[in-house]
């Protein structure tokens, strides 16, 4: 599946990009089977629950940066609109 068509499966859109400004975004990460990741890949829902969750990332989406190392300082990166 490229990009673009992962995309267009996504109904979230972040905020309009403000200089300086960061746009915070969560990741979160689980492990799946081999099952799961051809589903995932094909375009197909894959239900996910915290008994497979690995962990949870905090950060910027533009500069990249971790929640706990750039919050309070302004973001440096340009960030592109979606």
């Amino acid at each position: 599946m490229s990009e673009t068509e992962y995309d267009q499966g996504c109904a979230g859109k972040p905020p309009a990009k403000v200089t300086g400004q960061h746009r915070w975004i969560v990741l979160a990460t689980y492990t799946i089977t081999n099952g799961q990741a051809l589903a995932a890949e094909s375009g197909s829902a894959v239900h996910l629950d915290h008994e497979n969750r690995i962990g949870m990332h905090t950060g910027c989406l533009d500069c990249e940066g971790e929640y706990h190392e750039v919050r309070g300082k302004p973001c440096p990166a340009e960030g592109y609109d979606w």
